[in-house]
């Protein structure tokens, strides 16, 4: 078995107005560095040192979208979209796959032609959203759907 790192065994050990106290710490470090001119990035990477002490640890990203849905004939009902990704601890933070491959494949898309419309998009036409969730299949990024009649 694995030893447990002293930052992992404590983190295991919070109780949650500590995990509210530690989001609220990072809250403020984030709003202090932006009031100093950092960039994103380096709020990240702070971040990242804060959370990550080890070489073999890892981030991890955990989604859950529950939609509810009036169909026309009166029926209800609730799809849920879960999503889990686990970084690597060598390459890239599971923060970085989720929010940077989504943009470098719509960057693409743009760049080959695959999207016409210019300006501030949404990607909610099937068009745009069907093939940037079929790369990111591709890249192992998979969520999951449930469905529940109410």
């Amino acid at each position: 078995m694995k030893k447990m790192t002293n930052r992992a065994a404590l983190f295991f050990l919070i109780e949650r107005r500590m995990v509210k106290f530690v989001i609220l710490y990072m809250w403020t470090s984030y709003l202090l560095l932006a009031k100093l001119g950092f960039s994103v990035s380096s709020i990240f990477i702070k971040t990242k040192n804060i959370l990550l002490s080890e070489k073999d640890e890892r981030d991890l990203v955990i989604l859950r979208h529950d939609i509810g849905i009036v169909w026309p004939d009166n029926r209800k009902e609730v799809k849920g979209i879960n999503l889990v990704v686990y970084g690597d601890a060598s390459e890239h933070s599971a923060m970085a796959k989720t929010v940077g491959y989504p943009a470098a494949i719509a960057t693409r898309m743009i760049l080959d032609g695959e999207i016409q419309q210019r300006g501030v998009i949404l990607p909610f036409a099937t068009d745009i959203y069907e093939p940037i969730l079929s790369r990111l299949r591709a890249e192992g990024i998979i969520s999951t759907e449930t469905s529940k009649i109410l």
